[in-house]
């Protein structure tokens, strides 16, 4: 049993298709199955078992998997503190993000730390907070930018920079008589009591914007009307464009045409900050460009 097999293995228990992980993977699919019968003998022991649309992991299959999460994860980290050993001023970073991230915090940061640092090679992994979560935890990306809520316990994080949830009503809702004024704040609220009854264009419920926007009806004591669903806030700033529905949407993240439309900001008692928070693996190696990283953000934190 080699380190190649069980890299192999665990691409086919991640896609649950054999065609599929020989295609992940560049090899040829009798090569694939060919491994699996190896390890099978090995182990003397039934690892998958075949299904209509690809494979399933027995119970041995599963204790195995298991056993190979542990020894990748153990091989990252011996070659993460061999490069430190062999350069200690370059190494490689896997920084997973968000697609929203993109626009509006990877430009703020990674240009001038590529500069500072031109010998560490940062690779960016696009992927939604669950699944960042996910690959922290199992020491697949070294650093995260997520949205809170945080979620996995074993994660370590800190806020980058802070957004909140605003509030675009529909034209004709009737929302100027919820509109307040506080003294020092130049930006004008909407009293939480107009939400009640007003239909509202939302996120997915496993989206952390969703999350937050469930937060924030907690605190306000009542249950919102959905009126649509959706799972990109793009989606939603032009429901909003139309009046289709009032919305909730990170403030960073208005289109110009909703800054020119208008919107309101929620009351301190009911806000919930939407921000951005940088999250890693509590235990396990940390290698030095990785730490070189998690400096550089901490020095820039609520710069943006």
């Amino acid at each position: 049993m080699t380190l190649k097999d069980m890299q192999y293995f665990y691409t086919i228990v991640q896609e649950k298709n054999i065609t599929k992980a020989a295609s992940t993977l560049y090899i040829a699919q009798p090569a694939l199955s060919q491994c699996v019968q190896k390890l099978e003998k090995e182990l003397n022991a039934t690892l998958l078992t075949r299904t209509s649309s690809g494979v399933s992991v027995t119970a041995e299959g599963k204790c195995f998997f298991e056993f190979v999460e542990r020894i990748l994860l153990e091989q990252k980290n011996f070659q993460k503190e061999l490069i430190d050993v062999q350069n200690a001023e370059g190494g490689e970073i896997t920084l997973g993000f968000t697609g929203t991230q993109a626009t509006y915090v990877l430009p703020y940061f990674l240009p001038a730390f590529e500069s500072r640092h031109p010998n560490i090679r940062i690779l960016l992994e696009e992927a939604t907070s669950n699944d960042i979560e996910q690959r922290l935890s199992k020491g697949t990306i070294d650093i995260g930018i997520i949205h809170p809520p945080v979620l996995n316990p074993d994660l370590d994080y800190f806020e980058l920079s802070r957004d909140h949830m605003v509030v675009v009503p529909r034209r004709t809702s009737g929302y100027e008589a919820y509109v307040r004024t506080h003294k020092n704040q130049a930006h004008p609220y909407i009293d939480i009591e107009f939400l009640r009854n007003e239909p509202i264009a939302v996120t997915q419920p496993w989206q952390r914007s969703r999350m937050i926007t469930e937060q924030i009806f907690t605190n306000a004591g009542f249950a919102p009307r959905y009126r649509q669903v959706s799972r990109n806030i793009s989606t939603m700033d032009a429901l909003a464009q139309i009046d289709y529905a009032t919305v909730l949407i990170p403030e960073k993240q208005l289109s110009p045409a909703l800054q020119k439309k208008g919107y309101f900001l929620l009351e301190e008692p009911y806000d919930v900050p939407f921000s951005f928070y940088v999250a890693v693996k509590r235990d396990g190696y940390t290698s030095k460009a990785t730490l070189r990283l998690l400096d550089f953000l901490r020095g820039i934190c609520h710069t943006f």
